[in-house]
């Protein structure tokens, strides 16, 4: 291959590599923000998205942020970085902060529905239209318009008044008090644009579409269709998106009134669940919001040389697509870099991917971005980091946008979806690895063409015609005909790839708009979407279908095209009754759903690329084949993350020579062997392990061959004592304690948040969380210090068993606001600026005559006001920390430690890196390959160096490592464990049993999920290392 091609493979360049959402979450400084800029380009990061988040303080679009936006974008410039605006303070786009939504004009409607008795109906002035109906489950038969003349003594039971009226969204904290924006109102949008695009225009000047390349939009939608999704309004399931402008065009484009067919909209007229009028509303809900929102958005980044990215509301799933934006496909046509969101780390929706690169293939987009690592908290190792983005990028998913990195850890930022990828966690230095990995990844999957012939039709639609109030609750439908669409869509995509066959989603609209039918080199019919070339359609799982898509399908089918019905035939066209798709199913190909029968249906009508073998089940090994020129070049994933699979063998229908590209160091070796009418490589993937192979006519000589399968001989487990060294003073956190409001009684021992809580409460201030007005916004609109204040006071306790015979010191937040005392001494702030961990916490020295043995207290007073915040503080110094329940006791450190939970070794808490010295020694050279294998660590990653400071990752399975070289330097090698700040940060009270997502909300859980013990996740080498000599077998001749 093309020696330019490896070159930036071995050393991807910045549009490569991740560029993660940078939190701008408190008072924001021009010298800080240069600093991290150079953290971010040091971890292997390729730029990064300025993001308003919640606790900013500067005001948001005011003249410094402004400033401070031009300094980072020339400061990327300088360092080879892309610097990307963000077009919102929080999320969702479009208000600008609230100041859209001042407007009344603007603010978001919805239209609701009221089942009223007969006696309990009066008309009023806010009706806008009422029917008699005779309803019972949501169903009904006959409804009769009334007004307000109507005598309702005329309709019998069962008969109910179905009262349809229209209603603003509930203002909220989470939009600085506003709400979210008419996204169907393009006079909105334009005072949208006005306000931040515009603004960023003029402020930016010539920056803008050059040093700046673009602008990410975040979760924009249409409104909730009866899901309640984001809405405070009461009933919130029986409202459905409102525009003053709807009704009429709804009646333009279906020539029938939308108020004459309103009970039908949500409820089932006669029991039938599929209705062309909810379908019908959905498209033209759909359809205006690409107009009045998407379409400007674009065409204003077009003009001005800018790309447009990010993704829309809950594409993960038919329903959220329904509930919220219709299609997503469709909007992500009007995006450069259209994008996904995958949240928390058992994320396994893996078709979210196929949709947004289906649009990518068919539109010709370089690039499909992700936001992921959302809500996966502290505690998520580079092996949880790899595993989410593994099978985006297998799918060629290539702008990676991980959430989040933050400017500060000053009050609640701290909770706002953690961990932190930036300086704040102890493995940001070795991050560079995670995003080398990735670049290649993502580099790889873009070159060249998709080996791709088959398109199956996206069943969205299909729940657009069978939407009900309160059909999804939270994020899941409990609809059974959606479940049941929704299980079809998950099974026949999981059949594809076991399968190995490669497909592309096709949005019934968009193919209307994108298609034509041609023929390809070898005269065989195909259907061309877009820039996208299919030889098979898939019909499956449907409940309707559009009358265009049968069109195109009848010509393709005419050409003589493939076209592949499973299961059952759509029975609705257009969402009415119609017999053509179970015609049109009659003269294709058919077979029933499940997983043998499509396979055996496909497999005659196109063969894959790729074919394997292995005795062990192999349906999590997927892989997607892509052509360039005469090079082939194929990615494996086991998205098994803890199975392993061996031997497997794998051939490819390919006269030539493979190769192994490793994606982790960037080498490249011989791989396989010439095989009849083909390559075969025999190989094997460990748990969640991936294998990039290309395929070129000609051999690449000098190239070493791949020793894969070492043959171990020895092996020694390493279950030892071990020195030690700590990267950073050892912690004990101090976050329970008792507590007084002005001269009131002591109250008993509680965690610092839950006091906050209570304070709140009992006083009348707004409670901090993601919902709270923005800092900013309080300060430029007076909203500060409203509720008056209150003396407040916390006694922390700790237990010293031995002094530490060093300096102790306490981090804390707002040194300004509080005042602090140790047994009565009063703590002086040095002002030496000193941090630890981030620059909020600053460090304050305890004089050695303020400890004593036995009960300690740390006193902290303030006057709390609207704003103030109470939060935990850190003891740093040389000791070590045993929990007794959730006392802490302060105590020697260990001299040495071992192999197990460092939790139970003196440090509970402690979130920094720990190298174990000379975990593996020899005294001669060794004469054959040792291997280090770590079976089991709780940590982010691993290093292992020796004295002259070469070191080597373990961070993926299989956790094994070939140190020979390491060894023979000089004889021995060092392990350091780059732990998580779970331990340190939290959730520390969270009962065991809540789900693993870590929101804001994890940090101060509800009654009967908070435990005062604390609950800690095991940290350091949890299981010994072995130490493993082996040898490889002579490669065959």
């Amino acid at each position: 291959m093309d020696k330019a091609v490896y070159d930036e493979f071995l050393n991807p360049s910045p549009e490569w590599r991740g560029k993660p959402f940078w939190a701008w979450n408190g008072k924001l400084d021009k010298e800080e923000l240069i600093k991290q800029i150079h953290v971010m380009k040091e971890m292997g990061f390729g730029g990064f998205f300025m993001h308003s988040r919640t606790g900013l303080q500067t005001e948001y679009l005011g003249e410094e942020w402004f400033e401070l936006i031009n300094t980072c974008s020339d400061e990327a410039e300088k360092l080879g970085l892309e610097a990307w605006l963000y077009d919102e303070d929080r999320w969702p786009s479009g208000t600008a902060g609230g100041a859209v939504t001042e407007n009344s004009e603007y603010r978001m409607n919805y239209l609701r529905l009221e089942i009223k008795e007969r006696a309990d109906f009066q008309w009023t002035d806010g009706i806008l239209a009422a029917f008699a109906a005779d309803v019972a489950d949501l169903s009904y038969t006959k409804a009769l318009p009334i007004n307000r003349d109507s005598n309702l003594a005329e309709f019998a039971e069962p008969f109910k008044i179905l009262v349809f009226s229209v209603e603003e969204m509930k203002p909220e904290s989470f939009y600085n008090g506003y709400t979210y924006i008419d996204t169907l109102n393009k006079a909105a949008t334009e005072q949208f644009m006005r306000l931040t695009h515009q603004k960023y225009k003029a402020a930016c000047g010539e920056r803008i579409g050059s040093s700046i390349k673009g602008i990410f939009i975040d979760e924009p939608h249409s409104g909730a269709n009866m899901t309640g999704f984001g809405i405070q309004n009461r009933d919130a399931g029986y409202l459905t998106p409102y525009n003053k402008i709807l009704f009429d065009r709804y009646e333009q484009q279906y020539k029938e009134s939308l108020t004459a067919v309103l009970p039908e909209l949500f409820l089932k007229k006669n029991g039938n669940a599929v209705s062309a009028v909810k379908w019908k509303y959905i498209e033209l809900q759909q359809t205006m919001f690409l107009e009045n929102f998407a379409a400007p958005l674009a065409e204003w980044c077009k003009e001005n040389r800018m790309h447009l990215t990010g993704h829309v509301l809950r594409e993960c799933t038919l329903a959220g697509q329904t509930g919220h934006v219709g299609s997503s496909m469709r909007f992500y046509e009007k995006m450069d870099y259209p994008g996904i969101d995958v949240l928390g780390e058992a994320y396994d929706r893996y078709w979210s991917a196929k949709q947004v690169m289906s649009v990518a293939r068919q539109t010709g987009k370089k690039f499909a971005l992700t936001e992921l690592y959302g809500v996966t908290g502290w505690q998520m190792p580079f092996y949880g980091h790899k595993a989410v983005g593994d099978w985006e990028a297998l799918f060629g998913v290539n702008l990676r946008c991980p959430h989040l990195s933050w400017y500060t850890m000053e009050g609640q930022a701290k909770r706002d979806y953690p961990a932190s990828i930036l300086h704040q966690s102890a493995w940001h230095s070795q991050y560079r690895y995670v995003e080398d990995y990735f670049a290649r990844f993502g580099y790889m999957m873009s070159r060249g063409v998709a080996c791709c012939d088959v398109l199956v039709i996206h069943p969205v639609e299909s729940l657009w015609c069978q939407i009900y109030p309160d059909w999804v609750k939270v994020f899941e439908t409990k609809s059974p005909e959606a479940i049941e669409i929704e299980r079809h869509f998950m099974e026949l995509f999981q059949i594809l790839m076991q399968s190995r066959i490669d497909f592309d989603y096709g949005d019934e609209e968009m193919i209307s708009r994108l298609c034509r039918i041609g023929h390809d080199g070898t005269k065989e019919p195909v259907l061309y979407v877009g820039e996208a070339a299919y030889k098979i359609v898939v019909v499956a799982g449907l409940t309707t279908v559009r009358e265009s898509t049968l069109d195109i399908l009848e010509q393709f089918q005419t050409a003589g095209g493939k076209v592949l019905f499973v299961g059952d035939a759509p029975q609705y066209a257009d969402a009415l009754p119609s017999a053509r798709p179970g015609l049109l199913a009659e003269r294709s190909f058919r077979c029933e759903f499940n997983n043998e029968q499509i396979s055996k249906g496909l497999a005659c009508l196109t063969l894959p690329p790729v074919r394997i073998q292995a005795a062990a089940n192999t349906d999590s090994i997927y892989c997607q084949v892509r052509k360039e020129g005469d090079v082939l070049i194929a990615a494996f994933l086991n998205t098994d993350r803890n199975k392993a699979i061996a031997p497997v063998r794998i051939h490819f229908d390919y006269e030539g020579y493979a190769e192994q590209w490793d994606l982790r160091s960037g080498l490249r070796y011989k791989a396989g062997a010439a095989a009849e009418a083909g390559i075969t490589i025999d190989t094997s993937f460990a748990a969640g392990e991936e294998k990039l192979f290309v395929l070129t006519r000609q051999e690449e000589r000098g190239l070493p061959q791949l020793e894969e399968h070492p043959i171990e001989q020895s092996s020694e487990e390493l279950n030892g004592e071990y020195d030690y060294t700590l990267h950073e003073p050892n912690v004990c956190v101090l976050d329970l304690a008792q507590y007084r409001f002005g001269d009131s009684e002591w109250q008993d021992e509680t965690e610092v948040l839950q006091i906050e809580r209570r304070l709140c409460e009992q006083f009348g201030f707004e409670a901090r969380g993601e919902q709270m007005i923005q800092p900013w916004f309080r300060q430029k609109y007076g909203h500060q210090s409203d509720g008056g204040k209150i003396t407040v006071t916390l006694a922390f306790e700790f237990d010293i068993e031995i002094r530490p015979d060093g300096p102790v010191y306490v981090a804390v937040e707002n040194t300004d606001t509080f005042a602090f005392r140790c047994n009565g001494t009063l703590l002086h702030d040095t002002r030496s600026r000193q941090y630890w961990v981030d620059r909020c916490f600053q460090v304050i020295p305890i004089p050695g005559e303020a400890l004593v043995a036995g009960r300690n207290v740390i006193e902290v007073k303030t006057d709390f006001r609207q704003g103030s915040a109470l939060e935990a503080i850190y003891l740093l110094g040389e000791y070590g920390v045993r929990l007794n329940g959730d006392r802490k006791v302060i105590t020697s450190l260990p001299p040495k430690i071992t192999t197990g939970d460092l939790c139970v070794q003196g440090f509970p808490f402690y979130g920094g890196a720990v190298t174990y010295r000379h975990i593996v020694r020899t005294e001669t050279r060794p004469e054959q390959p040792v291997l280090l294998h770590c079976p089991q660590f709780s940590a982010a990653c691993i290093t292992v160096s020796n004295k002259r400071g070469e070191e080597e990752v373990i961070a993926f399975p299989p956790y094994r490592l070939d140190i020979t070289r390491l060894l023979e330097q000089d004889g021995s090698v060092d392990l350091t464990v780059f732990l998580t700040r779970r331990n340190t940060f939290g959730p520390l009270h969270r009962s065991r049993h809540l789900p693993p997502g870590h929101s804001p909300d994890a940090f101060i859980p509800a009654d009967g999920h908070f435990m005062k013990d604390y609950n800690l996740i095991p940290s350091g080498l949890i299981e010994p290392p072995l130490r493993v000599e082996c040898h490889y077998p002579t490669p065959k001749s």
